[in-house]
């Protein structure tokens, strides 16, 4: 719930701001893409601080090595987080229409896991021990 609360009070925040005259905040499109960076490097700072534990706990036991996994998704939320931002990086943080399962996943993060399937193959048994 708290990561809503981000997400809107940044959101407000910043349309606030182009109100006064900062032009790329000036729309309620270029907001939200900032909004959308704060929140994406706010939720990622869990995957750096004591509540990666807590991540890794959630995951099922078939995942693995969970603690190498919750870092990596931290580095893609805050690369999608750049991307959003960054004016020539924005082509690639468009959705992905061709993710069935997450529409709405950045490009970059979709990147990112696609070369990460390979490290975290599930028919390795190396995530029991990082457990």
């Amino acid at each position: 719930m708290i990561v809503l609360f981000v997400l809107l009070i940044s959101l407000l925040l910043y349309r606030a701001i182009g109100a006064l005259g900062v032009a790329a905040l000036a729309t309620w499109a270029g907001a939200t893409r900032y909004a959308l960076a704060t929140m994406l490097i706010f939720t990622a700072s869990a995957h750096f601080t004591k509540m990666k534990h807590d991540l890794v706990r959630m995951m099922p036991d078939w995942i693995p090595r969970p603690m190498a996994l919750i870092y990596f998704t931290g580095v893609c939320e805050i690369a999608g987080a750049i991307g959003l931002v960054l004016p020539y990086l924005r082509h690639i943080s468009k959705p992905a229409s061709s993710d069935p399962v997450l529409p709405f996943r950045s490009r970059t993060e979709s990147c990112c896991w696609d070369v990460g399937r390979e490290f975290f193959s599930v028919n390795s048994t190396a995530g029991e021990s990082a457990r």
